[in-house]
């Protein structure tokens, strides 16, 4: 196996890495520098310091000036396991095409692709499994029961 088989993958997968937490941060501070504006917009409108302690006191207005770092950015317990599962499923994917080009002589390097292909194939069953498993206990434990689908509407109108 030369060292070009080796070299290249992992000088793309850092690449990719890289510009995946580049856009995720850029995402991040795009967000948070929003949510600033509109609490620094909210609270020029209020004139008064009992409007601000009533505003404190309601539940959304309390939500709505706690801290943004406190909230949750993975969404809810399903949102988590749907996303684990989409991880699996596109590893065991990309494993099982990395696989076929090497059954099919597509590249002089096919220890390469079948190494790569394993290791993808694997993590992705890992992360299938582990989304199974989560779902299956999340539903014993009563989870699933009581998370509604993050911008499910119906179901955000229904809890009200």
């Amino acid at each position: 196996m030369s060292t070009d088989t080796i070299v290249y993958p992992v000088l793309f997968i850092t690449l990719g890495f890289i510009f995946w937490v580049l856009a995720t941060e850029m995402r991040r501070r795009r967000r948070l520098k929003m949510l600033i504006d509109l609490r620094l917009r909210l609270l020029e409108r209020l004139e008064s310091a009992a409007d601000i302690a009533a505003l404190l006191q309601s539940e959304g207005g309390a939500r709505l000036l706690q801290d943004p770092i406190e909230e949750p950015s993975g969404g809810g317990f399903r949102d988590q396991v749907i996303r684990t599962a989409q991880n699996g499923i596109v590893l065991l994917l990309i494993g099982a095409g990395l696989l076929v080009l090497a059954w099919l002589n597509a590249f002089e390097a096919r220890s390469a692709l079948i190494a790569f292909a394993v290791m993808a194939a694997f993590v992705g069953a890992g992360f299938a499994l582990s989304a199974a498993l989560a779902w299956r206990l999340g539903g014993r434990s009563g989870l699933l029961a009581h998370a509604p689908l993050q911008g499910d509407g119906a179901a955000g109108a229904r809890d009200r």
